[in-house]
């Protein structure tokens, strides 16, 4: 997908959190039609197998988790 992004000039970034995606697009008018179908078939067919969802999932856990003892992070749940 990253060769057809060059070919056509044109820069797409996904990310998101639960129950958010958040889409960036630049690309050339004239290149629309072609970029917004690579961008519906990355939003459709993801391509993170399971194994790299378990390693995204537990790095998840594990910053959460680590954040239970940093004060800053307790700070505003305590003035609640």
């Amino acid at each position: 997908m990253q060769d057809k992004l060059a070919n056509l000039r044109a820069q797409l970034s996904v990310s998101g959190t639960t129950g958010l995606i958040q889409v960036s697009l630049k690309t050339k008018r004239e290149q629309l039609p072609e970029v917004l179908d690579l961008m519906t078939d990355v939003i459709r067919k993801p391509r993170l197998d399971a194994n790299e969802l378990e390693v995204l999932r537990r790095q998840t856990i594990t910053g959460l988790e680590s954040q239970l003892s940093e004060p800053q992070a307790l700070a505003p749940i305590s003035t609640r």
